[in-house]
């Protein structure tokens, strides 16, 4: 009878022997390797998303003895393309800029510079519409310009406007040569329809050239002005125009051909905000019912409240009266 010698453990199925003869180790990194490239091909292969924004840049200032005489804002329009759509707070973050320390005088050739919001970095990518602006530069001038006051509205019934004092009375204009010798004056204009006597007001300062137009880009050093409007009381006294009233009608046939009145004006006193809104003075009516003939009457007048007349209240109308002329005629 035959005996059956059994193997030795190492090399047993399943055994160390075995394993390595079987090459289990090669077979589980190609299976960790695959694993790894399925998973890295779904991330890269994951749905990108595309968008467009657009948004203002504004040059930033250059060197303190240099002004930009060329366009200063720009609309730019950006192409995001990444995992996902933008917030509305990171699209409100986005901006870009351009070096202007090192600008000459001329026409400059400037890199436009986009920095993503804040945590965007890696799988995004940004496509501008613009990489390169040109910008113009000219050397600063200043000039030194007397301020005009221009006055525009009507002042209160009750106030006379006089003349006004301002504070200072010159500014410094400052801009790209050719636009500060095209300045010729520097207004101040002060709406006289808003002032009261005492009272100063700030007003903003506007150069002008040769036409009266304002001039852009041109700087004023102070901004501002200080106004103070000299402003008094309108007179006291009035000179008012008679106007008759009249009540009745003349006699059928007859009409009224002419009408004098004495006195045709008086003088009148009173606040001088009340007598800034008369221009006439009524008479009491005047009765005309059934009046045939010329006649002189004799009437008040009717003076209005808080005022006085510095003459006689009393009027006399000396009216003409003639027939109408009949059909026949």
């Amino acid at each position: 009878m035959k005996s059956v010698l059994s193997a030795p453990a190492s090399t047993a199925r399943g055994g160390p022997l075995w394993l390595i003869r079987h090459n289990f180790w090669l077979k589980m990194s190609s299976c960790l390797i695959a694993v790894f490239l399925w998973l890295y091909v779904q991330y890269d292969t994951a749905e990108l998303h595309v968008s467009t924004h657009s948004f203002k840049m504004t040059l930033p200032d250059p060197p303190a003895d240099l002004v930009i005489t060329s366009q200063k804002t720009f609309d730019i329009n950006l192409k995001a393309t990444g995992p996902r759509d933008l917030t509305p707070a990171e699209i409100d973050k986005l901006s870009a800029t351009v070096d202007l320390s090192s600008v000459k005088i001329g026409r400059n050739r400037c890199i436009v510079e986009f920095t993503p919001p804040p945590g965007l970095g890696s799988g995004w990518q940004w496509e501008l519409s613009r990489n390169v602006i040109w910008v113009d530069i000219d050397k600063v001038k200043m000039a030194v310009k007397d301020i005009v006051l221009e006055t525009r509205g009507l002042t209160k019934p009750y106030l006379v406007y006089t003349g006004a004092t301002l504070q200072p009375l010159k500014t410094e204009i400052r801009g790209a040569g050719a636009k500060v010798e095209s300045v010729k004056s520097v207004r101040a204009s002060l709406d006289l329809s808003t002032a009261e006597p005492g009272n100063f007001y700030i007003v903003k300062l506007e150069p002008l050239n040769a036409q009266g137009k304002p001039v852009a880009d041109v700087i004023c050093d102070p901004s501002e002005v200080a106004v103070r409007p000299a402003l008094i009381p309108a007179p006291t006294q009035k000179y008012l125009v008679v106007t008759p009233t009249w009540k009745g009608q003349l006699a059928l046939g007859h009409r009224l051909a002419d009408v004098q009145i004495k006195p045709n004006q008086v003088a009148v006193t009173g606040r001088s905000e009340v007598l800034a809104r008369l221009v006439s003075i009524e008479t009491e009516p005047l009765n005309l019912d059934g009046l045939k003939e010329s006649a002189i009457l004799k009437t008040t007048l009717k003076i209005p409240p808080g005022v006085k007349v510095e003459s006689s209240p009393l009027v006399q109308v000396s009216l003409r009266i003639e027939p109408t002329a009949s059909r026949g005629d």
